[in-house]
C-alpha cells in the first residue's frame, strides 16, 4: 500500500489543477485516486462530488462530505460498474486516471482506459508510463468526446 508523502502529493496537484480552472459544480471521477487528495483538492475550488476509487483500505481516505470513495481491486469495467452501480453516474465532468494504468490486470486496463474516456464530458486526466504512452495515444482520437479537453502526462 502506498500513501503519497506531502511533497508527491503537492507534485501531483500542481501538475493538474492549474489545467482544471473552473470547476465549480463539476463532478469528479479518480480512477486510482490513492487517498483521494486531488479530488480534495478541486473540491476544495468548487467541485460538487468526487468519487474515488483505489485499493488501499477506506481508513486511509481523507474526509470531506461531498467525497465518496471505495476501496476495490479494478480488474474488469462490467464488474467495476456491477459493484459500484449505487453512486456511478452515466458521465462525469472530469475524470481522472492518473498513474494507475500500469497497475490494472493486463487482461483489464485496456476497456478500463477505453470507457473511463466515454464517461468523461469535460476533462480527462490521464497519466501513465511512458512504455503505454505510443499505444494508447493513438486510441484518444478515436474515443475522446470532442467537445472535452484532454490532459495527458507521460512519465
Amino acid at each position: 500500500m502506498i500513501l503519497y508523502d506531502e511533497a508527491k502529493k503537492t507534485k501531483r496537484v500542481t501538475l493538474i489543477v492549474p489545467f482544471l480552472n473552473n470547476v465549480r459544480d463539476m463532478t469528479i471521477l479518480d480512477i486510482g485516486g490513492n487517498d483521494g487528495f486531488i479530488s480534495l483538492e478541486l473540491l476544495k475550488r468548487g467541485a460538487s462530488l468526487a468519487h474515488v476509487f483505489d485499493i488501499l483500505p477506506e481508513e486511509y481516505t481523507l474526509n470531506h462530505p461531498n467525497l465518496i470513495y471505495r476501496s476495490t481491486d479494478i480488474c474488469s469495467w462490467n464488474e467495476f460498474e456491477e459493484e459500484q452501480k449505487d453512486i456511478l453516474l452515466s458521465s462525469y465532468d472530469i475524470v481522472m486516471f492518473l498513474g494507475t494504468y500500469h497497475h490494472l490486470c493486463e487482461e483489464g486496463r485496456y476497456g478500463i482506459f477505453k470507457k473511463s474516456i466515454e464517461l468523461a464530458t469535460k476533462y480527462y486526466c490521464f497519466k501513465c508510463k511512458r512504455t503505454f504512452f505510443k499505444d494508447l495515444k493513438k486510441e484518444i482520437p478515436r474515443t475522446w468526446n470532442k467537445k472535452g479537453k484532454f490532459i495527458w502526462q507521460v512519465s
